[in-house]
């Protein structure tokens, strides 16, 4: 009898070693995340963190309900301003506890917030979203076509824009061009290889305007004239 007691309580003290120690509010947040609640799931994770005594398995389950409150309230409002900071916070947690499922729901999540801003104009929205989901999940993830089909639109129009400042001097179009080339490196946050040709172009044709303009404007240097003694 003593013997059984004894193993018993070594089996419960092996499980708490292999599970950790949950909470009542951790337990409760299991329980919300099982039944696909992932809001109250979250409201009692936070508390639980605010306790400080979790699991082993708590970030990854709480990753996971933050990216099931990510894809759910996006397709309430893709261009809510919160999906930015929330993107980052589960981009962190995963970072300091990788989990293959989470990453694969938090790169389709990223997708669908990408392309919905994308559709709605939001350009530089969309591609961080976009950005992100390709550094995680790759070409498996289908981000990277889209990406460089949305690069080689925006780079169609730019040259359309510089191919009408090279057929009409008066044209405001070279200045739009270089415009629009600012706002896709502002995207990006670089100078991305497919712009350096077409931008060098833009750059040239504009200097050159330039220079014509300075040196047949009427305001330009004329010889002075001699003063009578």
């Amino acid at each position: 009898m003593k013997m059984t007691k004894v193993m018993l309580w070594a089996g419960l003290s092996l499980a708490v070693l292999i599970t950790g120690c949950r909470s009542r509010q951790e337990a409760a947040g299991d329980k919300y995340r099982k039944a696909g609640d992932a809001i109250h799931a979250l409201q009692y994770y936070e508390e639980a963190l605010k306790r400080g005594k979790v699991s082993r398995e708590f970030y990854k389950n709480y990753a996971q309900v933050n990216i099931q409150c990510l894809a759910m309230r996006a397709k309430e409002d893709p261009s809510a301003d919160f999906l930015n900071p929330l993107k980052d916070t589960i981009a962190s947690l995963l970072k300091q506890y990788p989990d293959p499922q989470n990453e694969g729901l938090f790169v389709q999540a990223l997708q669908s917030v990408g392309m919905a801003r994308l559709k709605n104009g939001d350009d530089e929205g969309g591609m961080s979203f976009l950005s992100m989901a390709e550094a995680l999940g790759g070409n498996a993830s289908g981000v990277s076509g889209v990406k460089k089909e949305f690069i080689a639109g925006k780079l169609k129009d730019i040259e359309s824009d510089y191919k009408e400042s090279l057929s009409d001097n008066e044209s405001p179009a070279g200045i739009l061009a270089d415009y629009k080339m600012n706002k896709l490196q502002l995207i990006f946050g670089q100078e991305i290889p497919e712009m350096k040709d077409l931008w060098s172009k833009i750059r040239k044709a504009n200097l050159n305007r330039f220079l014509k303009s300075t040196t047949t404007s009427p305001n330009a240097a004329r010889p002075k004239k001699k003063s009578c003694a």
